[in-house]
């Protein structure tokens, strides 16, 4: 698989657990699993791997794995790309769907294509969740958001990888001008 560095160039990967193709060879049947278990991990090159960041891009962190998603009406921060590079981006916690496996959040900016997988921290830089759908309906436009802990815990206990853990950011958080 392909992917584009943040210096342009375009680097390998390979697809190294997917949510959904985990659920489906186990046969997998809870329907909030498999409505909102959207999770999927890349390998890259051990060069590669040693240039990634885990910062969240204009916000720093993340701090930590919060389980289980913010309080509705809590702030949340996530990133967006922009004709300047990936940029933060403000919003709210809706609410809990899917018996925790998800969240609905709603931003300055709904999500587009090309920022599926992106982060959601709160107010402290807790990462609780990844975007995955652009959610459109009678109400605003909100975004989808699979429970990072919730995918974590089901990926340990059924990808067969091992212990996955988040990796912490190495900047400090801020969530300045929002």
């Amino acid at each position: 698989m392909s992917i584009d560095a943040a210096d342009g160039s375009r680097r390998t990967g390979r697809l190294a657990y997917s949510s959904w193709i985990t659920m489906q060879s186990r046969g997998e049947i809870d329907p909030a699993a498999c409505a909102y278990n959207d999770f999927a991990l890349v390998e890259l090159t051990a060069g590669d791997a040693a240039e990634a960041s885990p910062n969240l891009p204009g916000l720093g962190g993340p701090t930590g794995l919060r389980v289980g998603g913010p309080a509705p009406g809590a702030p949340v921060f996530g990133y967006a790309g922009g004709g300047a590079g990936l940029l933060a981006k403000a919003g709210v916690h809706a609410h809990a769907v899917g018996a925790g496996f998800g969240h609905e959040i709603y931003t300055t900016s709904p999500g587009v294509p090309g920022e599926s997988g992106s982060a959601f921290v709160d107010a402290d830089g807790a990462a609780f969740g990844v975007l995955t759908t652009l959610n459109l309906s009678a109400e605003p436009v909100s975004n989808g958001v699979t429970d990072l802990g919730a995918a974590l815990a089901y990926a340990n206990e059924h990808g067969g990888l091992g212990p996955i853990t988040l990796a912490l950011g190495t900047e400090p958080f801020h969530a300045a001008g929002y």
